[in-house]
């Protein structure tokens, strides 16, 4: 689930300038469309709709590409490993804390 005020935010429309080309092509808009409404390898890319327009997140996109990859290595999606957001320096400074560091 994408959290507006932690993540990322880009315009789905804008997702085919982020990823990486293949072959010297970029990924079309469309296929963008089908990953959030249809899926891919039956991952399905999340997003919001914010004032009428519709948005993913850097996050989402590498938790979908995470999911795909797994699912294609024959890794249950819940093993996948996932990348998230760094923790604050703050929040990291806690956690060490609690670990007594």
């Amino acid at each position: 689930m994408i959290e507006i005020e932690k993540e990322n935010l880009v315009l789905l429309s804008e997702v085919p300038k982020i990823l990486p080309k293949r072959k010297g092509k970029a990924v079309h808009l469309s296929a963008c469309y089908r990953w959030m409404r249809s899926g891919l390898s039956g991952v399905r890319l999340e997003t919001i709709l914010v004032g009428g327009q519709r948005f993913t997140s850097t996050q989402a996109l590498n938790r979908f590409w995470a999911r795909v990859t797994a699912v294609r290595d024959g890794i249950p999606v819940d093993k996948a490993i996932i990348q998230t957001a760094k923790p604050s320096s703050k929040q990291a400074e806690k956690e060490l804390e609690a670990c007594g560091w």
